[in-house]
């Protein structure tokens, strides 16, 4: 059929633009030197950082229901159109107001990009694959912050921080948008040729299409929204402050501790790219008890480490695990609720990550504050894990009930 070679196209021009808009996702390695250029606390401008994460997760919903009557194309556009503006008037920044302003947009055009404009369509494509396609372009983005964290940081140094968000902003926005020209939306019930059409209506959940008021409806998407709550809060509790856990905890140097920050980052890109793979094959709920044990196991295991290998083994632990969460999210949903409105449904869970990532750091901090440690909010994360093991086993039962 037309699609059967496209459709693989798509997915490599989605991932180009998931890697470039993962520019953002690589945003800490601008804080020090915004505070120190402007002299700014280092508190206020990491308060950018909460306000990309926080107003973009409400996005994808929004675009999510734009998509029922534009192109996928066109969201990608305006995201790259978004984040390279914001890139480039950043660079033209001269107070803290313009940095919240500049830094929510380029935040905005990143969830424009990923996960509202690719991830569903691209899922869509691969009714055989999803967890393959959404492993790769989740991967995409967190490989994208791995890459372009080190040539942000060389730029600096070379060209200084404003002309570095200036060539950034235009080269991402370049590239974002003359790849979205090329993307096209996936045809309703879409089946590569020999993918039986009995197969493609197992994997949707029989006949069902649930839009997002069929979902609220359902028992099952408060189950699913529990596990993935659980999951967001307890990893952005380690994501959030490992530099300084890891200076905590095993007297490393900052310098050091940095290094840490990019073995989690490699760790968390490997887990969206394999896990999504391996949900194919053995199933998501399989897959996600196989992670919530490990992840429970891994936060134990951070409150008795003295070492550095015993602290960094546990670190990317956590990585593999809270990454490849992120790579099933669309299918698990595909699966169960069809893949008709999987770009709303699918904005609608993706609000639970934003959610977790504001409550996991402050949860953190406020812990650490209160008792000079971070044992207790490692406790309280294999505890949401735990309890994220039995709200999956709830889902993976009334997923078989609603599938009968």
């Amino acid at each position: 059929m037309y699609y059967d070679s496209k459709r693989w196209l798509f997915l490599v021009l989605c991932f180009i633009c998931n890697a470039c808009a993962g520019i953002m996702y690589a945003w800490s390695v601008f804080i020090n030197p915004i505070s120190n250029q402007f002299q700014w606390p280092v508190a206020d401008v990491s308060l950018s950082f909460t306000l990309m994460l926080v107003l973009g997760s409400f996005l994808p919903f929004i675009a999510g229901k734009l998509q029922e009557h534009v192109q996928p194309r066109i969201i990608i556009l305006a995201g790259g159109a978004a984040l390279g503006s914001g890139l480039i008037g950043l660079g033209y920044t001269a107070t803290l107001t313009e940095l919240y302003v500049f830094s929510t947009l380029a935040g905005l055009g990143l969830s424009l990009v990923y996960p509202a404009g690719t991830i569903s369509n691209i899922v869509k494509f691969f009714p055989d694959r999803r967890g393959l396609a959404s492993g790769l372009l989740t991967g995409g983005a967190s490989l994208g912050a791995v890459a372009w964290a080190p040539l942000a940081v060389m730029m600096i140094e070379r060209v200084g921080l404003s002309l570095t968000f200036k060539y950034l902003g235009i080269a991402f926005m370049v590239a974002i948008v003359l790849a979205s020209l090329l993307i096209e939306a996936a045809p309703p019930d879409y089946r590569p040729r020999g993918m039986a059409a009995m197969a493609t209506a197992a994997q949707d959940g029989g006949a069902l299409a649930e839009n997002w008021t069929g979902v609220l409806m359902s028992p099952l998407f408060y189950l699913l929204a529990g596990i993935f709550l659980a999951v967001a809060t307890s990893g952005m509790m380690l994501f959030g402050h490992v530099s300084l856990i890891a200076q905590d905890v095993v007297n490393v140097s900052p310098q050091l501790a940095a290094g840490i920050v990019g073995l989690l980052a490699i760790a968390n890109t490997a887990g969206r790219l394999g896990w999504g793979w391996i949900s194919d094959k053995l199933g998501r709920f399989a897959i996600i008890f196989i992670q919530l044990i490990i992840l429970a196991a891994a936060m134990l295991g951070l409150t008795q480490v003295t070492s550095y290998l015993a602290f960094v083994s546990m670190v990317m632990l956590v990585g593999l695990c809270y990454g490849g969460f992120l790579a099933i999210m669309a299918p698990l949903l595909a699966d169960l609720f069809g893949s008709k409105y999987l770009a709303v449904n699918f904005g609608l869970m993706f609000l639970m990550v934003g959610l977790g990532a504001f409550i996991g750091p402050r949860l953190a901090a406020v812990i650490r504050a209160a008792t000079d440690s971070y044992a207790q909010a490692f406790i309280i994360a294999a505890m949401l894990n735990l309890a994220g093991l039995l709200l999956t086993f709830l889902a993976q039962s009334a997923a078989k009930r609603q599938s009968i």
